[in-house]
């Protein structure tokens, strides 16, 4: 199985999100193995596994089950690197998510995530992303990155319809009309 990478630049965000929500950067690193130049260092790779590992320990020290929640709405594309410069010079959204589905590397782990257009209304789904205690703070991150991109792309004004989830997560559902206005 591939292990895809991911770019080492979250620093600012994730330790502006520990901080708010009263945990210690520097001992959830210690605990997931990490150094602060593993992640803030724009330039690096960091493996998806170390990535994941991140979330978890983070949750679990800040006591906030929605980490990953909170730490999406707090990016920008710069994070993504090459493809974030991608998807800014997109000449459309659909253009934007379509390049986003194909070289993300949550694709290559574990989701395929897909578009599909109707009239007006544009669907972004995946129909095997599940919620799992593994990987819910990669759920809740790929929900908001994914809402948080829209956001970029049309507008601090613009708001999801609505997230459809195939798991009954009412206070998940809580976090996201608070955060994202869904």
């Amino acid at each position: 199985m591939v292990n895809p990478k991911l770019r080492s630049s979250l620093w600012d965000s994730f330790r502006e999100t520990v901080l708010n929500l009263g945990g210690d950067p520097k001992k959830i690193l210690d605990k997931a193995r990490l150094t602060s130049l593993e992640i803030e260092h724009p330039e690096l790779l960091m493996q998806f596994r170390s990535f994941e590992r991140l979330l978890n320990v983070a949750a679990v020290e800040t006591g906030s089950e929605h980490f990953s929640l909170y730490l999406s709405s707090r990016l920008d594309l710069s994070f993504m690197g090459t493809l974030g410069l991608l998807l800014q010079n997109a000449d459309t959204v659909e253009e934007a998510l379509r390049t986003l589905i194909r070289y993300h590397p949550f694709r290559i782990h574990w989701a395929a995530p897909e578009l599909k257009i109707e009239g007006e209304t544009a669907f972004f789904y995946t129909s095997n992303l599940h919620f799992s205690e593994e990987l819910k703070q990669i759920f809740y991150m790929s929900i908001g990155v994914g809402l948080t991109i829209m956001k970029i792309f049309l507008g601090e004004s613009w708001r999801s319809d609505a997230v459809h989830l195939s798991d009954d997560l009412p206070e998940f559902a809580g976090q996201l009309n608070r955060l994202y206005g869904v």
